[in-house]
């Protein structure tokens, strides 16, 4: 149906390896985490929120969240300025290691 173009037949297809990567099956995300923590502190998610829209009274922006998955036990501090993220995680780790004598 072409012209112009010399078929080879005989030839065989080389193996692409960025074809098979690209259609290769991704596992499915796991829908539980198999990590339990055993004890307050071991495991911790920080979610950062901000800026708001509105700012709070006292000027806050933004808030910085710790949930332990032990407890389930939740600590928001507020924030005027993303940058003191850090120093509320040292506030943060401190409080855990007076109050809950953990790591």
């Amino acid at each position: 149906m072409m012209e112009g173009i010399d078929l080879d037949l005989n030839s065989k297809p080389e193996f692409c390896d960025t074809c098979v990567k690209a259609k290769a099956a991704q596992q499915p995300f796991p829908k539980k985490n198999s990590f339990e923590a055993e004890i307050y502190g071991e495991k911790v998610i920080v979610n950062i929120w901000g800026p708001a829209p509105t700012h709070s009274l006292g000027g806050h922006k933004s808030s910085l969240c710790f949930k332990d998955l032990y407890t389930h036990e939740e600590q928001i501090y507020f924030l005027k300025h993303k940058s003191k993220c850090f120093e509320s995680y040292k506030v943060y780790e401190a409080w855990v290691r007076m109050q809950c004598n953990t790591q």
